[in-house]
């Protein structure tokens, strides 16, 4: 089809039909003029009189001068008042074109008029009328029909043409047309001289082009119907109602309309330009929009445009009212759209939608051509209106959300073209709202959404406590989401973000004293991926507050989780007694219910048991091990394995600590110490231990093995300089020993006191000395019988007992204050050794100033016997050794006393023996008679 010419300018389809409707009007009245001077009266029998060829011919030269011919097979006068014309043809000039055919046009007039040379029309017919198009505008480049089936009449009273009817078809619509049209309509006033006269072909050739075009955007209509009311107005205009039905309505998008009426106005003047004159009015019932909305029921009002011929645009405003819509399963109360249409297609929109207290307010724009939207939206919803949707009613729990208050939103929605979304922004501000355990005052959130991303850019939650702001962003393809918050908060309120079962485990046991944590926090995952999908760093800064009832002035830390790995790094804790720096790393299973393990390291000045309490319950056993009053300074790192591990319960760890104050380790009550700890699941070894105990120096290493049941504790210890009184008060295990002097002082006591010899000695006094001792060996820490090793033991300046050789006189003597007969024991040294569990002493010593006693021996500590020989020297302690000799020689009675200490620890008996020749012999030495040995 070739374009239109450039001055023509394409108009919507109603227009068209307008133009076409008129120019069928005209085509009509100027045949009725043409026709009025070649009509001649001739007066026969029957009534009809063939006219002359003449007359045609004289027709056809005055519509030559308007470019058009006509043709007709037989041309005959009426006598009753009438001219017929049978196989009527109007074309033009042009390319002898063929426009109107018509099986027969009947013309009316009054006869007696003709006596005063005077003809005018006073009816008019045609019958089986129809127009086509010339082949230069028919798609199908030949000439077919674009108006079919046309019937008309019309009769002239007065001054005004009564159409009885127009009935004819064109673009799919079946019109009929009646009513009254002012003959001033039709006056054929002067046109003004600037003005050229309208090209009839070209507007012909349009009319045409209108009504094919208006045939293809119609064909979504079903059976349309459209009704023409013409009134005669008294001002002289010309008034147009029309009615418009249509079976239904489907447009290529899925869109439907149901039966609908449309009623409005149009007015012509004598000037014969259509001008509006009130709004279109559109019933519409049962819209539909596919997967969308429905709509029972819809009022359209539409305001057509007033151009400077006639209608030449489209409406310029449309108003919709919306009752009973539905959409994705949700009722609404109503909607309003104004629409303005001057720039069709793009269509400028201002709508509203309603449901009881809920509004929402948009405006913007609509093509409908290219199917885009660039709309505004402003509103408060209530959000838990849309979980009534079927949508929500398949998911298994619907989200733990309240509002207070209807939210306040505003949004920005574009669809590019074929509706084809493009993004929405959207900025929300509500009152107190509750989601979940986070009770918030307020919330403001700016979002974005766009294909396949959703962007909450800024939010920030403020409750009474504090206020958090952050974003939110989700890739809707993935379900890859990222939270970004920074702000005071209170952890456990935004467990729902986190969602991990550690976040709750961690801040569960905080008690928040002076103020709320301060954290930044970059949590990212997978909906759906689980564990190894997540990842969150978080910077947390926590003011005074106490965990799991321990005060604390202040914790810092960084959280980092990848994947199965937790790891909180820079972990500063400040406290009134120490701080801590540590770094710890928890390591999970991808669906395990617990974690694997628990890596760490650490630095701390605190106490034992808060280091304990913060790892977590697994220390809680290693809590009581040192027992200080002032906290160690202590160098840790470690790695303890939870149950969803195979090494459940093993733990690795490293502890190099210096405590120093008074500690208790294992009972032992140091002065204070310094240690390294090594500990893995079969053995604990504590080395290069420096210690003060009892005022001297004890170093040496320990070592503890565990396989299955046996246990195994392997000891090299020396102690040096210590304080005999220190270590019956430092050392619980001596307190038996300490107990059974007490025994013997009190029993001294009493002889004492029975023979006035007694003295009082303070408990000091008692135990005064200073001991050396070492081991080296070890055994089954809890059956000490088992035990093998060997050492040496010494004790001087000590009071260790006073011997009479004399008896009564001895004692007078001493009373006297002269020492002979009488001597005291201040020192003793000896080796020992643990085997089969028994106590082997092969040499000891116990000296004096003037004497000495030789001993050697065994303790049985499972029958808890002893077995010792212990020999007197009286001389013996003297310090020069050929004196010694000499006095051992010149006193032989003295060298063979000799005393066997046999029995139960508790009650030994004594045997006295005298060996004359025990200077020359030495001592007799005790065998080994324990049970363990006979079967050696």
């Amino acid at each position: 089809m070739p374009p239109s010419e450039p001055h023509q300018t394409a108009s919507p389809w109603p227009r068209r039909i307008l133009r076409g409707f008129l120019l069928l009007i005209n085509l009509f009245l100027l045949l009725v003029f043409l026709l009025q001077g070649a009509l001649i009266f001739w007066l026969w029998p029957d009534g009809e009189i063939d006219l002359p060829q003449s007359i045609l011919e004289k027709i056809n030269e005055e519509l030559a001068k308007e470019g058009l011919h006509f043709q007709t097979k037989d041309l005959e006068l009426d006598l009753r008042g009438y001219i017929a014309a049978k196989e009527v043809t109007l074309g033009f000039s042009e390319g002898e074109t063929e426009a109107f055919s018509a099986e027969r046009i009947l013309i009316g007039f009054q006869p007696w008029d003709l006596l005063i040379g005077h003809f005018s029309l006073d009816e008019v017919r045609i019958i089986g009328g129809k127009l086509d198009c010339p082949p230069v505008v028919s798609p199908t480049g030949v000439r077919e029909t674009v108006v079919h089936d046309i019937y008309l009449r019309a009769r002239q009273k007065r001054h005004t043409w009564m159409v009885e009817n127009i009935n004819f078809e064109a673009a799919g619509f079946r019109i009929a047309v009646h009513g009254e049209v002012p003959t001033d309509i039709f006056s054929g006033k002067k046109k003004d001289k600037d003005k050229k006269d309208d090209d009839i072909y070209a507007i012909y050739q349009d009319a045409c082009r209108y009504i094919l075009e208006a045939g293809e955007e119609t064909k979504a209509l079903e059976n349309p119907l459209l009704l023409i009311l013409l009134e005669d107005m008294d001002s002289g205009e010309l008034g147009l109602h029309a009615n418009f039905q249509s079976d239904a309505c489907s447009f290529p998008n899925g869109a439907s309309i149901g039966p609908n009426t449309i009623l409005g106005t149009l007015l012509m003047g004598s000037d014969q330009v259509l001008r509006a004159n009130q709004p279109v009015i559109a019933t519409l019932h049962d819209l539909k929009w596919p997967e969308m909305a429905t709509s029972q029921s819809a009022e359209l009002l539409i305001t057509l445009h007033q151009g400077e011929k006639g209608v030449v645009h489209m409406p310029d405003y449309a108003t919709l009212f919306l009752y009973r819509l539905q959409g994705k399963g949700l009722n609404f109360g109503g909607a309003l759209a104004l629409a303005n249409l001057t720039k069709l297609p793009a269509l400028r929109l201002h709508a509203g939608i309603k449901e009881q207290n809920n509004w929402v307010e948009s405006y913007g724009d609509i093509n409908i051509l290219e199917q885009t939207v660039d709309m505004h939206l402003d509103g408060r919803w209530d959000p838990k209106f849309f979980l009534q949707a079927p949508a929500f009613a398949e998911l298994k729990t619907l989200p733990d959300l309240e509002f207070s208050e209807r939210p306040y939103f505003r949004a920005h929605v574009v669809f590019d073209q074929g509706w084809a979304f493009n993004r929405t922004w959207m900025q929300l501000d509500s009152g107190p709202t509750r989601y979940e355990t986070l009770q918030a005052e307020s919330i403001f959130a700016n979002t974005v959404l766009v294909p396949g991303e959703l962007d909450i850019k800024q939010a920030t939650i403020r409750t009474k406590d504090y206020s958090v702001s952050g974003s939110y962003t989700q890739d809707l393809k993935t379900n890859d989401y990222r939270f970004l918050l920074n702000g005071t908060v209170r952890p456990l309120d935004i467990s729902f973000l986190v969602d991990e079962d550690w976040w709750d485990e961690l801040w569960k046991d905080f008690d928040f004293d002076k103020g709320l944590p301060r954290a930044s926090l970059d949590f990212r995952g997978r909906y759906g991926g689980g564990r190894e999908h997540k990842e969150m760093f978080c910077r947390a800064t926590i003011p005074a507050c106490s965990y799991r009832k321990v005060p604390v002035t202040g914790v810092s830390a960084y959280i980092w989780q990848r994947m199965m790995t937790l790891d909180i790094l820079d972990l500063f804790i400040q406290s009134d007694q120490g701080n801590t720096l540590a770094d710890l790393q928890f390591l999970y299973v991808p669906k395990g219910e617990d974690r694997r393990s628990l890596a760490f390291t650490g630095n701390s000045t605190m106490p034992t048991n808060h280091i304990c309490t913060f790892i977590g319950p697994e220390a809680d056993p290693y809590k009581e091990i040192f027992i200080t009053k002032t906290p160690p300074h202590s160098l840790a790192a470690g790695i303890i394995y939870g149950k969803d591990s195979k090494q459940n319960g093993d733990l690795y760890l490293k502890i190099d600590a210096n405590f120093p104050d008074e500690t208790t380790f294992d009972d032992i009550s140091f002065d204070k110490i310094a240690l390294e700890v090594v500990r893995n699941p079969q053995e604990v070894a504590i080395n290069n231990i420096n210690a003060s105990l009892a005022e001297g120096q004890l170093t040496g290493n320990a070592t503890l093995t565990e396989n299955g049941e046996t246990k195994d504790l392997q000891l090299d210890l020396d102690l040096k300089n210590a304080s005999l009184y220190g270590l019956f008060t430092k050392v619980p295990a001596l307190n038996k020993v300490q107990k059974n002097t007490e025994e013997v002082e009190a029993k001294e006591k009493a002889e004492g006191e029975a023979t006035g010899e007694a003295k009082s000695t303070s408990e000091k006094d008692k135990f005064v000395g200073i001991m050396d001792v070492n081991f080296k060996g070890g055994g089954n820490p809890d059956e000490l019988a088992d035990f093998n090793g060997e050492g040496k033991a010494s004790l001087r300046e000590a009071h260790l007992g006073r011997l009479h050789l004399f008896g009564g006189l001895s004692r007078l003597l001493d009373g006297l204050g002269i020492g002979f007969g009488t001597v005291d024991f201040t020192a003793a040294q000896g080796d020992y050794q643990l085997k089969d569990g028994n106590l082997h002493v092969p040499s000891a010593e116990i000296n004096g100033p003037t004497a000495r006693i030789d001993a050697n021996g065994f303790y049985y500590i499972k029958e808890n016997n002893l077995d010792f020989i212990l020999s007197l020297y009286p001389l013996g302690g003297i310090s020069v050794p050929v004196v010694a000799q000499v006095l051992s020689v010149l006193d032989p009675i003295s060298n063979t006393i000799e005393v066997e200490l046999k029995g139960p620890i508790d009650d030994p008996k004594w045997s006295t023996s005298f060996r004359l020749m025990r200077a020359f012999t030495g001592q007799q030495k005790v065998q080994d008679s324990s049970s363990s040995s006979s079967t050696n």
